[in-house]
């Protein structure tokens, strides 16, 4: 099994890169907001406009979430580790031990 080292500043900037993935992502989600057919000449072309718009209307609002839910995690993950390491090295440097 392997593994990595990350810095907590590297998993802070990883989630503010992220939110701005989510970002772009809701951006191309409004794209087709309000998308829906009732009229394009055919009642099968219709359906399967209206059937894209549904699926992409859940589809793009799960991943933007999911997306937020990660970039947090992620920043939250960069300060927590960071305060962590600062208290561990004021104790070392205090004379505590």
């Amino acid at each position: 099994m392997g593994s990595f080292n990350v810095t907590p500043e590297q998993l802070f900037h990883s989630g503010r890169e992220l939110q701005t993935v989510a970002e772009d992502l809701r951006v191309a989600h409004r794209r087709v907001e309000g998308l829906r057919s009732r009229d394009l000449g055919s009642r099968t072309i219709d359906r399967a406009l209206n059937h894209f718009a549904d699926h992409w209307d859940y589809g793009m609002s799960r991943m933007v979430t999911s997306v937020e839910w990660t970039a947090e995690a992620l920043r939250s993950a960069g300060q927590t580790y960071g305060d962590a390491e600062a208290a561990i090295d004021s104790g070392f440097r205090g004379g505590g031990g």
